[in-house]
């Protein structure tokens, strides 16, 4: 145990970051204030060491410009940085180089922090985490900051850099009034309060942070694929990189996960998750050196995609005919797949659906989704057409919620992974299609996310 305070030499600090991230495997972080890159951020990229950074997100500009900046152009290069945003009330200066040892003091991520302020804290290492089993609380701490943290995401980041802040009471008071009419997150309950919490708000909350974050780790794949040192010879050049990403996956899921007729996914979570960034790096360097497509993803990208956008646009979507609606459902893998485990009796058909042609019966099951209803007399074309064009953008996933688990919304038989490859489909330059395919794909390499089931 060393005590750690900054003194007239130096900074014991950066001093004990530089050691520490040599030893360290992996470094988790949760501190409140962050305005600086050089220091921790920049220390974990050089050394290649995973960095999870937790930090607060409230209307004084608690995350500068820069870091947010910092970390959506390294998330592009690299799977293994992440930084996540923890509403309101999070005060915490905890830096843990995992194999090496944990701080806990005072000091933000800041220059002044680390090399001008009267800071001070306490370095335990790995050992003493041991002996007095605080390495189980550490885990606990920080799989608990996971549950109600949201990761950063392009439009969290516009938020946070428009804010003007100063120094003066005034203008903080004014920012925070601005930034309450205007909050993207929602504001997080005291503990007495999470304990009285619906369940359904608890729901909805831990499905809009998995979303945000699983789609922030496409988008950055997909990024990643668009780049021409990534783009395999068959590929053209202006395919959309959140098709990218999804045909992709499916080619890394047919294909390397695949093995015989079963699909390991999570046992290859358990392979890679402490090393996603190798896994994803490997993946990525099979698909930029295929000869040819292996599982038909030119077919898709050239044909398939878009049809299904065009079919999803919102002069189509309104008012769809069954026909077009059939030729939707075909398009879309998450709805190929679930009509495979739709029975005749939930079709309302008198010959059953063993030995009928897959795409026939898919056309039985749309034109039987076709005319199913939500409780509020919507029709499942009018609760698509909600979900992509009902409001902004930045919503989408509050509708998809609804539409999913609302009371109103909500039409049997579709699910998460068919509204979520459709938003993918309609606008796959902001959203990356997202199916259960995809999930499983993304397990396989390592990133914890849902898989949805429907």
């Amino acid at each position: 145990m060393e005590f750690i305070q900054n003194t007239s030499s130096g900074s014991r600090l950066d001093t004990l970051n530089s050691a520490a991230v040599r030893q360290a495997t992996a470094v988790e972080a949760a501190v409140a204030y962050v305005t600086d890159t050089t220091t921790l951020l920049e220390s974990c990229w050089k050394a290649k060491k995973p960095l999870t950074l937790y930090a607060r997100y409230d209307h004084s500009g608690p995350v500068g410009p820069r870091v947010l900046e910092w970390f959506l152009s390294h998330t592009k290069e690299s799977a293994d940085f992440e930084l996540y945003l923890v509403p309101d009330g999070f005060h915490p200066k905890i830096i843990w180089w995992k194999g090496a040892g944990v701080y806990i003091g005072s000091a933000n991520l800041s220059k002044h922090a680390w090399g001008g302020n009267v800071e001070a804290g306490l370095y335990l290492s790995e050992e003493e985490l041991s002996e007095h089993d605080l390495a189980e609380k550490m885990q606990t701490f920080f799989a608990d900051l996971r549950d109600i943290a949201h990761p950063l995401t392009q439009e969290l980041k516009e938020e946070m850099t428009q804010l003007a802040t100063g120094n003066h009471a005034q203008a903080l008071e004014r920012a925070r009034k601005r930034f309450e009419e205007t909050r993207r997150l929602p504001r997080r309950p005291s503990l007495i309060e999470v304990t009285r919490r619906p369940a359904k708000l608890k729901q909805k909350g831990a499905f809009l942070r998995e979303w945000a974050d699983t789609l922030q780790i496409l988008r950055a794949i997909g990024g990643r694929l668009a780049q021409p040192t990534n783009r395999p010879c068959w590929l053209p050049k202006d395919v959309p990189s959140g098709v990218l990403a999804d045909q992709f996956l499916q080619a890394f899921y047919y294909n390397k996960v695949r093995d015989g007729v079963s699909y390991p996914y999570r046992e290859m979570f358990e392979t890679n998750k402490d090393s996603r960034e190798a896994a994803l790096q490997h993946a990525i360097e099979w698909w930029r050196n295929l000869p040819a497509a292996p599982s038909r993803e030119d077919l898709h990208i050239s044909s398939w995609a878009p049809q299904a956008k065009r079919l999803l646009a919102r002069e189509s979507i309104h008012g769809m005919s069954v026909e077009a609606f059939e030729e939707l459902c075909l398009l879309v893998y998450a709805v190929r797949d679930h009509a495979k485990r739709v029975s005749s009796t939930t079709l309302g058909l008198l010959q059953g659906l063993a030995g009928m042609a897959q795409d026939e019966r898919i056309r039985k099951f749309a034109a039987w989704l076709h005319g199913q209803s939500s409780s509020d007399g919507s029709s499942t074309c009018q609760v698509i057409e909600y979900v992509l064009y009902g409001g902004v953008n930045s919503e989408t996933a509050y509708r998809l919620f609804e539409a999913c688990f609302g009371s109103k919304k909500k039409v049997p038989h579709l699910g998460v992974s068919s509204l979520g490859e459709m938003i993918g489909w309609a606008m796959p330059d902001e959203f990356p299609p997202r199916n259960g395919r995809t999930n499983k794909a993304l397990t396989a390499l390592g990133f914890q996310v849902t898989i949805h089931s429907e």
